[in-house]
């Protein structure tokens, strides 16, 4: 809307609703307009700078009149002929704000965010690795050529893999600076988007192909009875490595026959009800060692890569997972009651989310159904020895 603009008539304009605002521009001053608010009515002038509209704040109506902002963009004008160019309102406030560092934002956005410890290790370590060239530059100066640049590197050096995490860390640092700062920053992604050079990360699909369940029980026979119990306890119930690693003999309930993986990926716990086997095994090997603290030891995943090694079979600590899923899926036939034996939430499914609840006696019903098929490729007796199995 564009009127001849008087003391009078501002005063007499309505203020806008609650969280809602519009502007009205001077038909005598090209460029004068006026920002009125649920609260307040503020004069501008918006003009162009480098090809990109700004807005230059002249002073809030009562303290300004029409007659001052006109005479105050009339001297701008005259000032931009000149090439002193004006800064926006944003400049102003950046100008006025402490230069930050991607090291303070991070360190800000990994102590406000609620992150796993896990992730966090993946964080700090992507920031020691790949970032630190620039962790201490202000993240206002951080180019789209920088994050170009990063990601070129990280992909022909490294793997489109680590290229991605990292950009997508420094994606979420730069946006977490914007919106909690108020600074103005580059979009880390734009420039890699534009010359299509954005991978996407390959899926990773390594298991344990039924025909291989054999030889891969034979292959941990040689291996300590710790990594045995270790293993098979992976297999047998698709938990992750980081909720193996937290599992206490407190979560073991042989009365019950459950095992609880506690504060999990989507941060719920997930109580399992065990096998008939798997639940012999973990009373002969709570036993075996005295049942006190944790049941297994941290990094589990140096005892998957050392009896990887050495077995026939290669694997990882997710392909256990992957094998249970892939069991599952083939045996049980319906995938929502996978879904509840791995724990995954189907946050996009209205009625698996809010009503399908399956009861115990259908989880563990499934669980040896699932352990029956594992387990009848390996050789029992001499996986568990020398730990003393009840019939």
């Amino acid at each position: 809307m564009t009127v001849r603009l008087t003391d009078t008539y501002v005063q007499k304009l309505p203020f806008a609703s609650k969280g809602q605002r519009y502007e009205i521009r001077d038909s005598q001053q090209a460029g004068l307009l006026l920002r009125i608010g649920s609260l307040r009515k503020v004069f501008y002038w918006d003009t162009t700078q480098n090809n990109k509209h700004i807005k230059v704040q002249l002073g809030l109506f009562n303290h300004t009149t029409v007659e001052d902002a006109r005479t105050e963009v009339f001297r701008l004008i005259h000032e931009k002929r000149l090439g002193v160019l004006p800064r926006s309102l944003r400049e102003e406030r950046q100008a006025r704000k402490p230069s930050l560092t991607l090291r303070v934002v991070f360190e800000e956005y990994t102590n406000k965010r609620k992150l796993r410890d896990t992730t966090k290790e993946s964080y700090s370590k992507i920031m020691r690795l790949y970032l630190p060239h620039l962790a201490d530059k202000p993240v206002t100066d951080i180019s789209a050529d920088d994050c170009f640049q990063l990601y070129q590197t990280l992909r022909d050096s490294k793997s489109p893999a680590k290229a991605n995490g990292t950009l997508q860390l420094l994606d979420s640092l730069l946006r977490f600076a914007a919106a909690v700062h108020d600074l103005q920053v580059c979009q880390a992604k734009s420039k890699v988007k534009a010359a299509g050079m954005l991978m996407a990360t390959p899926s990773k699909d390594d298991m344990i192909k039924p025909s291989e369940l054999g030889v891969w029980f034979q292959g941990l026979l040689p291996r300590p009875v710790h990594y045995r119990v270790l293993l098979l306890t992976a297999v047998l119930t698709g938990f992750r490595k980081a909720e193996l690693e937290k599992l206490q003999w407190s979560d073991f309930n042989p009365t019950e026959g459950t095992l609880l993986a506690r504060d999990t990926k989507n941060h719920r716990d997930h109580l399992l009800p065990l096998g008939p086997t798997l639940l012999r095994v973990l009373q002969a090997y709570r036993q075996h060692t005295g049942g006190q603290g944790q049941i297994f030891v941290d990094r589990v995943d140096r005892w998957a890569q050392i009896a990887s090694n050495k077995g026939a079979v290669r694997f990882s600590m997710h392909a256990l997972r992957r094998t249970f899923t892939s069991v599952a899926a083939k045996q049980l036939g319906n995938p929502l009651l996978v879904k509840a034996l791995v724990n995954h939430i189907a946050t996009g499914d209205v009625t698996v989310r809010n009503y399908v609840r399956f009861e115990t006696d259908d989880l563990r019903q499934a669980m040896q159904q699932i352990e029956t098929f594992i387990l009848g490729h390996a050789d029992l007796a001499a996986l568990t020895t020398p730990l003393e199995i009840p019939a």
